[in-house]
């Protein structure tokens, strides 16, 4: 094997700092993300939200449906519904709301499904919601509007398991802070 002279060994060396640059640059990013987002307590004092899918629920046949593993890019109302106004709704949105049966299902936070009925009770208004997918056998949940926690605005498809792999504290640990 020949020897390297001076020159290649610079652009080697150049070459190597700037893979280790973007490494770190993408480890500060996903840490952020991580840290800041998906799995928090309360998410409707944010205006964008990234939160991980975490069942098939909504796996479908539509365009914007999406399966476990995806990141959804969920916008919140905002304080005074700055971003969006939950009572103005409409059938085939997808919103997100909290779990109505989180004491039977405490890994469950928060759910994302579509609206398929708008029900108007003189001022109240109330979504019925459901899923996409037909093989699980959703059940179809009634969602006030002041619970309605954010609206779907896209995907990131296979992302989702990225982060949750991340969020567990030892791969954080072996993956973004040791490196």
């Amino acid at each position: 094997m020949p020897k390297l002279n001076e020159k290649q060994k610079k652009i080697i060396n150049i070459v190597v700092t700037s893979v280790q640059i973007v490494l770190v640059l993408f480890a500060v990013i996903f840490s952020i993300i991580i840290l800041v987002n998906p799995t928090s307590n309360d998410i409707s004092d944010r205006k964008t939200v990234l939160m991980p899918v975490m069942s098939d629920s909504m796996d479908g046949d539509q365009k914007d449906s999406f399966k476990a593993g995806d990141l959804l890019i969920v916008k919140t109302p905002g304080k005074d519904n700055k971003y969006f106004d939950p009572a103005t709704l409409k059938v085939g949105d997808i919103i997100t709301f909290k779990n109505p049966n989180i004491a039977s299902q405490p890994d469950i936070k928060y759910i994302t499904h579509r609206i398929i009925a708008v029900n108007q009770y003189g001022d109240t208004v109330r979504y019925t919601t459901k899923g996409d997918n037909p093989k699980v056998g959703l059940r179809q949940e009634v969602v006030n509007v002041s619970d309605v926690l954010g609206l779907y605005k896209g995907k990131l498809v296979g992302l989702g398991k990225l982060i949750l792999f991340l969020q567990t504290p030892e791969y954080f640990l072996l993956v973004i802070i040791l490196p």
